[in-house]
């Protein structure tokens, strides 16, 4: 709420909203005039209309999936603010654009809009902003692999939360930070820092983290072995992502459903989990989760003796991924390759493939590295017969 623009009350009639489902059925019917009025407001000479519009309504634009429309009235209000110099304003604004191309994966734009963001705060000092933009920056990090570096924004993102008494700031810090720590292999650090958001989410009624961190600590409850308690989680988050109308966590949840089951042996139901998941991030335009589900497929498919199918899939995501797309994707799709070409009997396809992820793992210091080094122990050491590379 304090994130909210403050406006006063409306002199003329407001729509019947008495709770969330009747707001959203409202925003669903609305939704283009909202953008035209945006657009107008900015280039008619009410441009705090603009800045405030963009700012009130980017929670159901990002958590709806409407990011075409996110974009054209993020856009508006930074234009409207940078010709009021109204410096914090375009700050939110580009805060907004970064939220919207982080979620269709074009994490290099993203990353620019939110060090100019970043800039912005800083120079009006907006603290409490300050620490929310670290912690974006440090999310888009992550995704482009370098888990360092985000692991030292979000710990400079909590300093400033913690310093400004923001929860929802702790929590968001608290349990991307978990995200790096669980791909570093740190899933005791990870689990205790997602249970601290959790608890912060459910203290403050922050719904739509509660269901981002009831994934997050499935997911690492899964790596840990401990399968009923993610089991507990992530079906939580499921139920609750759609009862708020969290589209964009929906597929996320369903996916790390189906990587559970497929640790548990049930490559079926993975299977089933992981295709309802792929057909969501389509509809939705997110690259990034269409990639990660690909590679989840294609681990079930192989799983239910299905190797020339599984190398359809991990080979798929190669027409998707672009130079800063996460590179332990990249990874996971040629381990997953050497995984499908071993079943096929074709070691020599494998032992490349396998080679490709275990450089890109060792260079992002990722513990998956030692896996693929003891399959690559089984293989003799050689090239293909014909001198190939790996394909695609």
């Amino acid at each position: 709420r304090h994130r909210r623009p403050r406006i006063p009350v409306p002199a003329t009639p407001a729509p019947p909203v008495t709770e969330p489902t009747s707001a959203r059925t409202w925003l669903d019917a609305e939704r283009a005039a909202l953008v035209a009025v945006t657009v107008y407001a900015a280039d008619h000479g009410w441009p705090s209309h603009a800045t405030r519009l963009s700012t009130t309504l980017f929670r159901y634009f990002d958590e709806g999936g409407h990011y075409p429309e996110a974009i054209t009235i993020h856009t508006c209000a930074q234009a409207a603010a940078q010709r009021t110099g109204d410096l914090a304003a375009e700050a939110i604004a580009l805060n907004c654009l970064a939220g919207a191309h982080f979620r269709q994966s074009r994490h290099q734009q993203a990353a620019d809009h939110q060090q100019q963001a970043l800039a912005l705060l800083r120079q009006v000092g907006e603290r409490p902003l300050e620490g929310k933009a670290l912690a974006n920056l440090g999310m888009i990090c992550h995704y482009q692999g370098r888990y360092q570096e985000s692991i030292r924004l979000y710990r400079q993102a909590l300093v400033i939360c913690r310093e400004t008494g923001d929860l929802p700031g702790m929590g968001l810090a608290l349990t991307t930070l978990g995200l790096s720590e669980e791909r570093l292999g740190q899933y005791d650090l990870a689990a205790r820092h997602h249970s601290e958001a959790l608890a912060i989410a459910t203290e403050i009624g922050y719904s739509d983290l509660e269901c981002d961190v009831l994934v997050n600590l499935g997911a690492v409850s899964a790596r840990q072995g401990r399968y009923p308690q993610a089991a507990d989680h992530l079906g939580r988050a499921l139920v609750l992502c759609r009862e708020i109308g969290y589209r964009v966590n929906e597929p996320y949840a369903l996916a790390t459903i189906g990587d559970l089951r497929l640790r548990q042996g049930h490559p079926d139901e993975a299977a089933k989990h992981f295709a309802e998941a792929l057909t969501l991030y389509r509809k939705l335009g997110d690259s990034t989760g269409e990639i990660q589900v690909l590679n989840g497929l294609g681990g079930a498919l192989l799983a239910k003796g299905k190797p020339v199918e599984a190398s359809a899939h991990h080979a798929a995501v190669f027409s998707l991924l672009r130079p800063d797309s996460d590179k332990s994707e990249r990874a996971r799709a040629h381990e997953g390759l050497g995984n499908a070409y071993n079943a096929q009997n074709n070691p020599s396809q494998a032992w490349l493939h396998w080679q490709q992820a275990l450089a890109i793992y060792s260079d992002l210091g990722l513990p998956d590295a030692g896996r693929v080094h003891a399959l690559l122990k089984g293989v003799p050491n050689h090239e293909s017969n014909d001198g190939t590379h790996p394909t695609p």
